[in-house]
């Protein structure tokens, strides 16, 4: 079975391996590959006739950082216009059925409400990123932009 290695950009060790900068006194400068396997049809992730539906069973962690989840760029997802206007995004949903919302507020205005790709939401606030994971019924929250990020089982909406 071939197999290739690549090197991983140092934005993804913290989401991959963060026990290994523990191990390496708090840091994450160190080398890391990421050992990369073909479809049943030997073909990688870069190839044109790869396997579309395992794109996201092996995200390959030397490119996008700028844009973690495993979900397409152009998905649309539920915001504010606030969120445009310039107030941070503190509450973060991602529902049962796959649904992503992005508020400002705990309780938004639904006439406020707007469709608008993922990859705008990444772009107004790196920090997104870092809740890529969330699993279906789930929610993330922060007390500010600067504040990490908060997670846990959504059982408000089961």
């Amino acid at each position: 079975m071939p197999f290739q290695f690549l090197e991983v950009d140092k934005n993804y060790y913290r989401n991959y391996v963060g026990y290994a900068g523990w191990f390496y006194d708090m840091t994450f400068d160190f080398p890391l590959l990421q050992l990369v396997w073909p479809d049943k049809h030997y073909n990688f992730p870069w190839d044109k006739d790869f396997k579309p539906e395992w794109k996201f069973k092996q995200p390959l962690l030397d490119r996008n950082a700028d844009f973690k989840f495993y979900e397409e760029r152009n998905l649309g997802v539920f915001t504010t216009k606030q969120a445009f206007a310039g107030d941070p995004i503190l509450y973060v949903y991602h529902n049962e059925d796959g649904d992503w919302q992005f508020h400002t507020s705990l309780n938004p205005n639904l006439d406020d409400a707007q469709l608008v790709c993922l990859e705008e939401i990444t772009k107004l606030d790196a920090a997104i990123n870092e809740i890529y994971h969330l699993q279906y019924g789930w929610r993330a929250w922060r007390d500010n932009k600067q504040d990490d990020w908060k997670w846990e089982e959504d059982t408000n909406n089961k």
